[in-house]
């Protein structure tokens, strides 16, 4: 039961926390719901807040759906280590003077664990095999309330069971919510934002001896510039800060190589001892103790857009690189809009 107890916050750790640096890292639960769930957002490295991305960012700020005008419906998977994936799904529909509705939900298999691999604490094996999977769920509503300012609100459900081949089953559930804004200013060359995320309670745990960890509360900010002369490309930057982790920087661009129809992508996702450890080294200060945190990496994409029978089509592609001991992240996304 002991090992048991500790599948959660194994799959914690891999997923997201390897090499983290922050004293709390870890502590909190569902870490899978940090995941961004598409390739536009993976492959500018994360910054999200203040894009104009639609249904794409409704998941991780809610307001971005709010000046949608067309009904929009994505699908996406990604690779992240050894045998786990994600598979999003997400659908906006604008409602009158109501504004826009929509919904997200985010499938994570965290890989399977076989009957010559699961061990109890003596290193005997088991006879079990398992398999640990996440659901998220969100409704949310967003809708231009003053000139070019956006709010939205979104209420997320979450269920994370283990099961095993004996029978054994647990789960944890949760309900979290997440508000948040966009402003747009000079023609959406300057698009600002920010959003309050996973505000929550956990409604069942593992098991009545689990530790009873909180959400991965986070605030985030973020920016958007496309340059009045060079309005083939935009830049971005969003600023994250997680109860678990240390403060994140995400700068990305995008740039459109071919009229509005082919875009180039790239980002480079840091954390704040990352950056105090580059100001260390150009003064010659640097320990040689420091370990590169989970969150500096390098991403790159491409994005396309064409229309498929009619329906205006994107079709987007991310590669992730964190730190060396994990393997590459790889996502496919794909949006219509009708």
């Amino acid at each position: 039961m002991r090992i048991i107890d500790r599948l959660p916050c194994l799959v914690a750790v891999c997923l997201l926390q390897a090499y983290a640096q922050y004293p709390d890292a870890g502590t909190s639960a569902f870490s899978f719901l940090k995941l961004d769930n598409n390739a536009r957002t993976v492959a500018m490295g994360g910054a999200s807040i203040g894009m104009a991305n639609g249904i794409y960012g409704a998941s991780i700020n809610p307001a971005a759906a709010g000046f949608l005008t067309h009904t929009q419906a994505m699908i996406g998977y990604q690779s992240l280590i050894l045998d786990a994936w994600t598979g999003p799904l997400g659908y906006a529909m604008p409602y009158k003077n109501c504004g826009v509705f929509s919904s997200n939900i985010m499938y994570a298999s965290h890989g399977y664990l076989d009957s010559s691999e699961a061990l109890d604490e003596n290193g005997n094996g088991t006879g079990a095999s398992w398999h640990i999977f996440s659901l998220v769920g969100s409704l949310a509503w967003s809708k231009v309330v003053y000139d070019n300012l956006s709010v939205g609100i979104a209420c997320k459900g979450i269920y994370h069971p283990i099961k095993s081949s004996q029978q054994y089953y647990s789960a944890a559930t949760a309900i979290a919510f997440d508000a948040g804004f966009q402003y747009r200013m000079l023609n959406s060359r300057v698009i600002v934002g920010g959003v309050l995320q996973n505000a929550g309670f956990l409604v069942s745990n593992y098991t009545k001896d689990s530790p009873a960890y909180p959400l991965p509360l986070g605030v985030a900010v973020g920016i958007s510039y496309m340059p009045q002369y060079i309005p083939s490309l935009r830049m971005a930057l969003d600023l994250q800060k997680d109860n678990d982790d240390f403060l994140n920087y995400k700068p990305g661009f995008e740039w459109a190589i071919y009229k509005k129809s082919l875009f180039l992508r790239g980002g480079y996702g840091f954390s704040e001892p990352d950056l105090e450890e580059v100001i260390k080294q150009m003064k010659n200060q640097s320990s040689g103790s420091y370990v590169k945190s989970n969150s500096s990496g390098l991403s790159l994409g491409l994005g396309l857009v064409t229309e498929v029978s009619g329906v205006a089509t994107n079709v987007d592609v991310a590669y992730l690189h964190r730190v060396e001991d994990l393997t590459p992240s790889f996502m496919l996304s794909i949006l219509v809009e009708y």
